[in-house]
C-alpha cells in the first residue's frame, strides 16, 4: 500500500506533468493560429464538474464509486490543476466583460475557500484528535448539559455537606454562565487554554478558604471544568468546518451555473452552437 507521502508525491508530479502538458498544448495552438480558449474552457468546465460532483458522492456513501477517501484525494489535486488551466484560460490576463469577471471572481473565491478548506482539514482534526478525540457534532449540547448537571449536584453536594456557601457562591459568580453556554470562541480558534487555565488558577486560590470536604469537591469541578472547555472547543472546530461549506459548496454550484452560461455564450459566438 502506498503511504501518504508517496501519494502526496504521486499528486504532485501528476499536477507538474498536466500542467506541462497542457502549457505545451496552448503554445500549439498559439503558433498554429488557433483559438486555444474554447478548448481550454471546456476542459475547465468539465473539470469543474467533476469537482462539484464529490460533493453529492458524499452524500450517497453506499453507492460502489469508490471510497469518498480517494474521491477527496482525486478532488483536491484536480483542484490545484484546475487553478493551472484557469490561468492558462485567461491568458494570463485580467478578465473583461460583465460574465467573464464574474465568473473569474466566482472561480478565484472558490478556489480561494478550497485551499482554507485543504488547510482547515488538516488542522482540525489534528486538534480534534489531541484534545479528547473526535466528538459528533449532534451530541455536543447533551454531554454539555449533563456536565452541567454533574457540576450543579456537586454545589449542592458540598452545601449539603458542609453547610457552607463558599463553592455555591464561587459557582454562581464565576461558573454558573460558563457551563450554560459555548465561551472563549476566539481562544479555541487560537488553540488557546487561557479561560481553562484561569479557571483554575482562581480554584487553586479559592483551595485556601475551603475544608478538606469542600477541596475535594471543588478538585471534582476542576475535572468538570475541563470537559466543560473541551466540548466548547470541539464545538467551535466544527462549526468552523461546518460553515465553510456553507460558503464553499455556494460558490462552487454558483462557478458551475455562471461558467455553463459562459461556455453557451463562447460556442455561439464561435459559431458551434
Amino acid at each position: 500500500m502506498m503511504t501518504f507521502a508517496g501519494t502526496r508525491r504521486l499528486g504532485l508530479a501528476c499536477i507538474i506533468g498536466l500542467s506541462l502538458g497542457l502549457l505545451n498544448f496552448y503554445n500549439e495552438f498559439r503558433f498554429s493560429l488557433k483559438d486555444a480558449t474554447l478548448a481550454t474552457g471546456i476542459g475547465l468546465f468539465f473539470i469543474i464538474v467533476i469537482l462539484v460532483s464529490f460533493n453529492i458522492r458524499k452524500k450517497f456513501p453506499y453507492l460502489p464509486l469508490g471510497k469518498v477517501s480517494r474521491w477527496l484525494k482525486v478532488h483536491i489535486y484536480l483542484a490545484w490543476f484546475s487553478i493551472v488551466v484557469f490561468f492558462v484560460h485567461i491568458e494570463f490576463r485580467f478578465p473583461d466583460g460583465g460574465l467573464e469577471l464574474l465568473v473569474g471572481c466566482l472561480f478565484c473565491l472558490a478556489a480561494f475557500s478550497g485551499v482554507v478548506g485543504a488547510w482547515l482539514s488538516k488542522i482540525i482534526p489534528r486538534r480534534l484528535t489531541d484534545n479528547g478525540g473526535a466528538i459528533v457534532y449532534e451530541t455536543i449540547s447533551i454531554k454539555r448539559r449533563a456536565v452541567r448537571a454533574k457540576a450543579e449536584e456537586l454545589i449542592l453536594r458540598s452545601i449539603k455537606e458542609t453547610k457552607k456557601n463558599t463553592l455555591a457562591d464561587f459557582y454562581a459568580y464565576r461558573l454558573s454562565d460558563f457551563f450554560i453556554g459555548t465561551w472563549n470562541y476566539s481562544s479555541h480558534l487560537m488553540n488557546s487554554n487561557y479561560l481553562l487555565k484561569k479557571f483554575h488558577s482562581e480554584c487553586e486560590d479559592l483551595k485556601r478558604y475551603l475544608s478538606t470536604e469542600e477541596i475535594e469537591i471543588i478538585e471534582e469541578l476542576k475535572l468538570l471544568i475541563a470537559e466543560k472547555n473541551t466540548l466548547d472547543e470541539h464545538y467551535t472546530l466544527l462549526n468552523i468546518m461546518k460553515y465553510w461549506l456553507f460558503i464553499h459548496v455556494p460558490l462552487s454550484y454558483s462557478l458551475l451555473v455562471f461558467g455553463a452560461l459562459h461556455g453557451i455564450l463562447a460556442l455561439k459566438m464561435s459559431g458551434l452552437m
